[in-house]
């Protein structure tokens, strides 16, 4: 991949029983910590799946540089170790990193 594609990830995180609102609150947090510290971030917005209480992020990077330096950000690191403290996830953490080959955004 080369360092100047746009790189689209999506995460998918499934809360245990009843801990999806504490799931939701923290990356809200994390959304909040995003929007005003990472410039380079295109695209950052929490999903809720509509059949099951998993939670879906899709995040889009002008980079991989911008990847690279989300993950690296306090407010990322510091919301995993409060998930993985509070052993609020039912399984890991499913991560895509995608690059684009067709399509479009919008119109």
């Amino acid at each position: 991949m080369a360092e100047t594609e746009v790189v689209t990830v999506i995460a998918v995180l499934s809360p245990k029983p009843g801990k999806k609102q504490r799931v939701i609150e923290l990356l809200t947090t994390l959304v909040n910590g995003v929007t005003a510290h990472e410039p380079k971030t295109l695209q950052y917005e929490m999903h809720t799946q509509i059949d099951s209480d998993d939670i879906v992020m899709i995040e889009k990077y002008v980079d991989v540089e911008a990847r690279l330096i989300h993950r690296d950000q306090p407010h990322f690191m510091e919301m995993f170790k409060v998930i993985a403290n509070e052993k609020l996830l039912s399984q890991d953490l499913e991560l895509r990193v995608l690059k684009k080959i067709a399509g479009f955004a919008n119109r």
